[in-house]
């Protein structure tokens, strides 16, 4: 499942993260993983 980009835009204001980071990350919504 694919994030939206609501989704998106608040991964990067909470997390700071504005691209893909080097290395390992699991990043999953409501349980499953999201792409």
């Amino acid at each position: 499942m694919a994030m939206d980009p609501i989704q998106r835009n608040l991964l990067a204001e909470i997390s700071g993260l504005h691209k893909i980071p080097a290395g390992a990350y699991n990043i999953r919504t409501n349980g499953e993983t999201s792409e």
